[in-house]
């Protein structure tokens, strides 16, 4: 036990690289989900990219964790178990960037949704700051630190273990004093409780892991429990910090609830009313109308975008139906779900080298970028505007002659006779019921089995004659007292 205690390889450190190496397995998993349904919208609206960064940092910060104690106690020491790389791979490589992406989500919603603009700094480029000081530690201790680099622990001196501890305490307080800013914002995918949940993690780990290192220090009898601790802490803490994000993309997808699936747009993601409601009968459609009124009917637009898919240029379309769903927000009561839309289209269209980036003029696209209220109700009139002039310029004349437009012809005059055929036949029937209303009043034999549609009325016909003769009344006759009373009105009973 005495040998294990200093080198490793105890029962314990097994079961603690058992738990370890299973939580790698289900961070891979996460990583592979999270590049495969890297389009779905609530992963988009909190940064594919920056979830990525994360999860390879949870990666490295695991493995390098395992293998700076040796729970694994391999026989011998290799290149890659150097105690100064282990620094270097869990300090600024691991942990440090693993907080500082949970930082970067919280100084994007501090910018976007209480100054209502884009954050000044791009990820890639705020990233590398917020690390830097890791990096700063870790230089000075490999150059001033006499540690012994081949040491099976990876034990440093008292006085750089607390200076790694201050960066451990700083940036859990820093992001829950970001987290904390954006407190009252109501965030329509959970953003602040995510943050919140993660900030708690961190602060729950760093004082498990000091009071665990404090009782090494006073008892090394305690070694190998602490160890233990420590590692099944870091292991749970680092799987929760990933996995909170695309906890509920996994849940709903595992679980056959497949809701943000059926939403194309951002604007279904956050329930505005699907756009293009037909507020016309199609018999009065006109298709000479200007094109940006014949948007507003959905069957040409959708008939419309696939004309354009077909062109490669069917963005132009998607662009314009977004911003429309976007003005059906409220300015003052939904400024949240305004800010998501304005957000959402920045990045989708606007911005160079976006997935469906528009032709615009570079002074209109950085002026949309730059803007200072992204709830601005004029954010993308000019935008649109430009957009109409190139469908109207390039696209409409050869979608007039297209067989899309043809199709939808078809289709509207099919749904003009059908609707015509209907309403003749609801005039006949509601004849037919206004007759036998009529008849059951002035005949003598109410329940005239002729009036009721029976099986039997050719022979039943056959035996009344008689009995219609005696009345002196000929069903001809009757028929056109019928006709001629609809109007009239009934007598008293």
């Amino acid at each position: 036990m005495t040998s294990c205690r200093t080198v490793g390889g105890c029962v314990s450190d097994y079961v603690a690289a058992g738990i370890t190496f299973f939580v790698i397995f289900l961070v891979c998993i996460g990583i592979c989900f999270v590049s495969i349904k890297r389009r779905q919208l609530e992963l988009n609206a909190k940064k594919v990219s920056v979830l990525l960064v994360q999860a390879f940092a949870s990666l490295i910060y695991l493995v390098a964790s395992l293998m700076s104690l040796n729970y694994l106690r391999l026989s011998r020491r290799h290149l890659w178990q150097n105690c100064d790389l282990m620094l270097w791979l869990k300090g600024p490589f691991g942990f440090g960037i693993l907080l500082s992406c949970h930082i970067v989500q919280a100084y994007r919603l501090h910018y976007v949704f209480i100054a209502r603009r884009l954050p000044p700094l791009k990820y890639y480029q705020l990233l590398p700051l917020l690390v830097s000081p890791w990096f700063a530690v870790a230089a000075v201790i490999q150059a001033v630190s006499d540690h012994d680099k081949r040491s099976p622990t990876c034990q440093f001196n008292i006085r750089w273990e607390l200076a790694v501890g201050s960066l451990y305490a700083l940036y859990p307080a820093i992001l829950l004093l970001a987290t904390w800013k954006v407190r009252h914002i109501r965030f329509e995918f959970d953003e602040f409780k995510e943050l919140l949940k993660a900030a708690s993690i961190c602060a729950l780990m760093l004082v498990v892991w000091a009071g665990m290192f404090v009782a090494a220090q006073l008892d090394s009898k305690v070694v190998v429990t602490t160890r233990f601790i420590v590692a099944v802490l870091v292991s749970v803490g680092v799987l929760f910090l990933f996995w909170i994000p695309i906890a509920k993309p996994v849940h709903d997808l595992f679980h056959g609830r497949r809701s943000n699936h059926r939403y194309s747009t951002m604007g279904q993601a956050l329930g505005v009313p699907v756009s293009g409601a037909i507020s016309q009968p199609l018999i009065a459609f006109n298709f000479n109308r200007p094109l940006e009124l014949l948007l507003e009917h959905r069957r040409f637009r959708q008939s419309y975008l696939a004309f354009v898919d077909s062109r490669m240029a069917g963005e132009v379309v998607h662009f314009y139906s977004e911003v429309r769903e976007l003005n059906k927000l409220q300015q003052q009561h939904q400024v949240v779900q305004r800010i998501y839309m304005a957000e959402h289209i920045i990045d989708k269209y606007i911005k160079s080298g976006a997935p469906m980036e528009i032709n615009i003029s570079h002074q209109m696209r950085l002026d949309i970028i730059n803007t200072t209220d992204l709830a601005d109700p004029d954010l993308f009139k000019r935008a649109v505007g430009e957009v109409l002039k190139m469908m109207q310029m390039n696209l409409s004349n050869d979608y007039w002659q297209s067989e899309y437009f043809q199709e939808l012809k078809d289709e509207l005059d099919a749904d003009v006779e059908s609707q015509q055929t209907g309403d003749d036949l609801e005039q006949q029937l509601d004849v037919t019921a206004t007759k036998r209303a009529l008849r059951r009043l002035y005949d003598p034999t109410p329940d005239n089995p002729f009036d009721q549609g029976c099986p039997f009325s050719g022979e039943l016909r056959k035996e009344n004659q008689p009995e219609q003769h005696h009345t002196g009344e000929s069903q001809s006759q009757r028929s056109e007292i019928l006709l001629t009373s609809q109007d009239t009105t009934l007598p008293r009973s």
